[in-house]
């Protein structure tokens, strides 16, 4: 029901505006955060470890004889795949593990990857073993370039504009402080939905590792806790990050309306009754 003073229509808009709003703004968070997923800096690495878990194979048959074969060049560098022309150097291979260096090498493979794009990629990696380990992820490694990545950006303006007119309508259709409340209240629910449905996917993975049968439960937990756990932490990570920032901005948004009517009533003397915050 409208309040006095107010008009049904104006409310009613404002209402299926911060439906809309919170649609599409849902979205905006969730395809900025595949989006941040595909920035050089944060998908090298992650392709780098979904490379070396599906490799066995490794240049220089070890890590052990990478770094020997490391100490014994005048360099102290080494192009460890044959037709990349990616370098490896003795002091970053120092301090890590067998499993770091490893991690650290198909990095390198997977920066090629991210510039060249995954044709010319395959074109380029003459190593049999580690081509074939790697084909039938083409389809997916596609998503680990740059070229992907400049075209979600461009995508992501949609949703971002719509939303941002949205937001605009919504604040125009407001009333005093709820010209702050309503965005938090869609800020507040998104962010809340986006929190539940991660966490939620985190503890199914783990409940999925113990109801399985026994021939498929050891496969799946070494999945879950090794190699890949860094790699679903990442994903995962990025998407509860982003949408905690938006829990919080409603939170704070919403606890400023109110604040602020609160100071508003003391100091324009309003009674208590008129302490009610509306949208």
């Amino acid at each position: 029901m409208a309040a006095k003073g107010k008009s049904p229509v104006r409310v009613f808009f404002k209402w299926i505006t911060g439906l809309l709003f919170f649609v599409f703004f849902t979205a905006t968070v969730i395809v900025y955060s595949l989006y941040s997923l595909t920035r050089e800096d944060t998908m090298v690495p992650l392709a780098g470890r979904v490379m070396a878990s599906v490799s066995t194979s490794f240049p220089g048959t070890s890590a052990r004889h990478l770094t020997a074969a490391l100490r014994r060049s005048p360099s102290r560098s080494i192009t460890p795949f044959t037709g990349i022309d990616s370098t490896i150097t003795l002091r970053e291979t120092e301090g890590r593990s067998d499993e770091e260096i490893k991690v650290l090498v198909f990095s390198k493979l997977a920066a090629v990857l991210y510039r060249d794009g995954v044709d010319k990629f395959f074109e380029r990696l003459q190593e049999p073993v580690i081509v074939t380990a790697l084909k039938p992820l083409k389809p997916v490694l596609g998503y680990a370039t740059a070229d992907f990545s400049g075209t979600l950006r461009a995508f992501l303006m949609i949703p971002v504009a719509v939303s941002s007119l949205l937001l605009l309508l919504l604040i125009l259709l407001s009333y005093r402080f709820g010209k702050m409340a309503s965005p938090g209240v869609v800020f507040f629910f998104s962010g809340l939905l986006g929190i539940g449905i991660f966490s939620w996917f985190s503890g199914a993975l783990r409940t999925l590792s113990v109801i399985l049968p026994g021939q498929y439960r050891d496969n799946v937990n070494s999945f879950i806790t090794g190699n890949a756990s860094g790699i679903i932490g990442n994903i995962g990570g990025s998407f509860f990050h982003h949408f905690l920032i938006v829990f919080y901005t409603g939170c704070a948004l919403l606890a400023g309306a109110f604040f602020g009517k609160f100071l508003y009533n003391i100091i324009t003397g309003k009674s208590e009754s008129e302490n009610e915050l509306r949208l």
